[in-house]
């Protein structure tokens, strides 16, 4: 394969990965996670895999080529400048790959065929008996050094609201009403002209008031001027701090947004002896039987107490979650999807029917209405880690 046809191939398969990554955002915007959106797409993922290795192993021998002919143009780097890969970073043997002369590998192959032993070195000053020392001037040590272009950023959780269906306001707050209890009655047979049996149905009000999470931030006319990139780069730091508090006060916030675990009415059960899979199953099991009639689509954990549940054995020393085995990973318990997170509390769990919930939201301004308590069940007393 020539430069021009490794020219080609690499396009194509980088537009490939490209276009792999925008079908795996169009799941993921139809509400699949990442891990399933990435399940669907997995054939062509394997694609995008094969044709890469093979394109790593013809650049290698194109470049191998190229050295050893005294050739420049074309060299990796500019491979890699011009036709960056998606999510791939180079590795060692693509950015400084080791050049033989090719009378060395023929007489390797002649070797080879006779059964003798030999050892050839790589062309370059960097393998010491092909140096030849001399004096020379350097300016190196005055050269100031490359500045990286992007920031070493900070991680940050996954926000929480991207699982939970949000509605929109215009006023500061929104007023729903709840149908609370119901007396008279109930419904029964009866015969022709006998009194029905008479049913009332009671309704509380509830207010749900907007709360507003921000926080500023300041960067010198200087910086700016020297490093742009700080620009973006702090706009979108702050974002994702404000969504760490965000995820706080929707798992556990007391005021202002108070959080699922610290809602009134909410069912709790308390992890005691026994299989650690045998409470998820009882929770599942108690939101179903009570008065919301739920169904469990959604548990948030933190993942210490997610890997202590995953690590949990038998009498036989087999783990009892066994992983997918398409991906050989652990991503739900009893069906229901499992969110890591250390926004929730360790040694807790939550199980939510998030059809039950709401996030009000006005403009920048939130806040959670619980509209069915008995939706959430918060499980205590299971390991941190």
């Amino acid at each position: 394969m020539n430069k021009s046809q490794l020219e080609a191939r690499t396009r194509a398969n980088t537009e490939f990965g490209l276009a792999i990554q925008r079908e795996i955002k169009d799941w993921q915007a139809k509400g699949y996670s990442h891990s399933v959106a990435c399940k669907k797409v997995e054939g062509k993922i394997d694609a995008w895999t094969n044709e890469q290795k093979a394109l790593d192993n013809e650049r290698s021998v194109v470049e191998a080529t190229n050295k050893m002919g005294g050739m420049e143009s074309g060299s990796l780097g500019n491979y890699a400048n011009s036709f960056p890969l998606p999510n791939k970073r180079l590795k060692g043997r693509e950015a400084c790959p080791l050049a033989f002369r090719e009378s060395d590998f023929r007489a390797v192959h002649k070797a080879m065929e006779s059964g003798q032993n030999i050892t050839i070195k790589g062309t370059g000053g960097i393998f010491g008996d092909n140096v030849e020392t001399k004096a020379f001037s350097t300016v190196d040590p005055l050269l100031p050094p490359e500045l990286f272009p992007s920031i070493i950023a900070k991680i940050h959780e996954h926000r929480l609201l991207d699982h939970l269906p949000v509605i929109g306001m215009s006023a500061p707050s929104i007023e729903f009403l709840v149908h609370s209890s119901s007396s008279g009655g109930p419904p029964a047979i009866t015969s022709e002209g006998s009194l029905k049996p008479d049913i009332t149905l009671n309704f509380t009000s509830s207010t749900v008031a907007a709360q507003k999470i921000a926080a500023t931030f300041g960067l010198s006319w200087e910086t700016t001027l020297d490093f742009p990139n700080v620009i973006s780069y702090a706009q979108g730091e702050v974002m994702k701090q404000i969504i760490d508090v965000e995820n706080n006060a929707l798992i556990a916030g007391t005021s202002g947004i108070v959080g699922f675990q610290q809602t009134s009415g909410i069912l709790t059960l308390a992890y005691t002896t026994g299989a650690y899979l045998d409470v998820f199953s009882q929770g599942i099991e108690n939101l179903r039987t009570g008065s919301s009639l739920a169904v469990a689509n959604l548990i948030v954990i933190h993942p210490g107490t997610f890997g202590a549940v995953k690590r949990q054995k038998d009498s036989q020393n087999r783990y009892l979650l066994a992983p997918d085995p398409q991906d050989g990973q652990v991503s739900d318990i009893w069906g229901v999807q499992v969110l890591q997170t250390t926004a929730c509390p360790a040694g807790t769990a939550l199980l939510l029917d998030t059809r039950a919930q709401r996030l009000m939201f006005l403009w920048k301004r939130l806040n959670l209405a619980v509209e069915r308590p008995s939706a959430v069940l918060n499980i205590t007393g299971l390991p941190t880690s």
